[in-house]
């Protein structure tokens, strides 16, 4: 991101004569910005199912919990890292609240270290999926 030097952030403007009068559309946040239909913006969702089981996989490998998250948290932060941290927070018996403000912590202070003052917007989710069948914690 550097306009002085000619190079912007990908975005959607209204307008491109009057970029000043308002921020442009970053296109991972349009998620149902029904507004900017006229600036090629489609709002839809791309849908996935995803059928949860009671029985254990082959792996071995149960789903235990669901995180959502913006790209202020993936930016610099793996899949692997954030599994690894909310697992530990659900094993634990922690609240899903406590991981995922932990979660966010962390993509702050990953933010901090390789950015400095700079950060984009960290918003996550964490759900601890409900056991389906028997879950072996009394739960």
């Amino acid at each position: 991101d550097d306009p002085q030097h000619g190079v912007e952030p990908a975005r959607v403007y209204r307008d491109l004569g009057q970029r000043s009068s308002g921020p442009g559309l970053a296109m991972s946040r349009c998620l149902g910005d029904l507004d900017d239909a006229d600036a090629g913006i489609v709002p839809t969702p791309d849908v996935r199912y995803y059928e949860l089981s009671p029985q254990v996989p082959r792996d071995g490998q149960r789903d235990l919990f669901l995180v959502l998250a913006s790209d202020g948290v993936w930016e610099h932060l793996s899949d692997e890292e954030v599994v690894r941290l909310v697992s530990r927070f659900h094993a634990s018996g922690q609240p899903a609240s406590v991981a995922c403000t932990n979660l966010m912590a962390s993509a702050a202070m990953c933010w901090r270290r390789e950015e400095g003052n700079y950060r984009d917007d960290i918003t996550a989710l964490v759900a601890y999926l409900p056991c389906i069948g028997s879950c072996g914690r009394g739960e």
